[in-house]
């Protein structure tokens, strides 16, 4: 049975791209007692983004989990912008211990929107028979820059935007669609929100 690729937060991004006080200030709220409901609202909403846009905002490493090593000869990384690879380690069934595949057969395509991994042209995936749940791990770094000045100013005014429409609407303001939650979004947010959307093709 193969089953879906697994996407993990290793080490999440040291600050937020939009903090509480940046936010406030958007939203022209003066008093402290909205504080820490503001603060879970602007990592909420960074995650929520992140999520829908396929993009990692402030940088972070992530852990992609495969069963297999693709028929094609790149592997396409989720949340651009993607900055390094850290390592690609597949597991055999024959010992169970992972092994960690040499650079030399591949490189980071950090150009390509989302990040790529690609074999060189004298590489190759091994070929081992591997174990049958998560026989491909990849660690990657993503997101535009350790600070939310690095970040595309679409972005952070859409997370200002979704936090003031959150705080304002503290209750669901309508059914959401699988696949496509932005339904239940202001059209002008969800417009912002699209700009920067990664849409993956065949």
């Amino acid at each position: 049975m193969t089953y879906l690729p697994r996407l993990a937060v290793i080490t999440p991004p040291a600050v937020e791209p939009v903090v509480y006080t940046e936010a406030k200030t958007h939203m022209r709220v003066t008093g402290t007692s909205e504080d820490a409901y503001i603060t879970i609202l602007c990592g909420v909403a960074r995650r929520y983004l992140e999520e829908i846009q396929n993009r990692s905002y402030i940088t972070q490493t992530l852990e992609l989990t495969l069963d297999a090593f693709p028929d094609a000869d790149y592997i396409r990384l989720p949340r651009a912008p993607l900055a390094s690879v850290t390592s690609v380690k597949y597991t055999p069934d024959s010992t169970g211990v992972a092994v960690t595949l040499s650079s030399g057969e591949y490189y980071a395509d950090t150009k390509s929107i989302p990040g790529q991994i690609v074999l060189r042209s004298d590489g190759e995936w091994p070929s081992d028979t591997l174990i049958t749940v998560g026989g491909v791990v990849i660690q990657y770094v993503a997101g535009y820059g350790a600070a939310s000045t690095s970040v595309p100013s679409t972005i952070l005014h859409a997370l200002k935007f979704l936090i003031a429409h959150w705080f304002e609407n503290r209750e669901s303001m309508g059914a959401t669609i699988s696949g496509a939650p932005l339904s239940a979004l202001p059209v002008g947010l969800q417009s912002l929100i699209m700009i920067d959307r990664v849409v993956e093709f065949p």
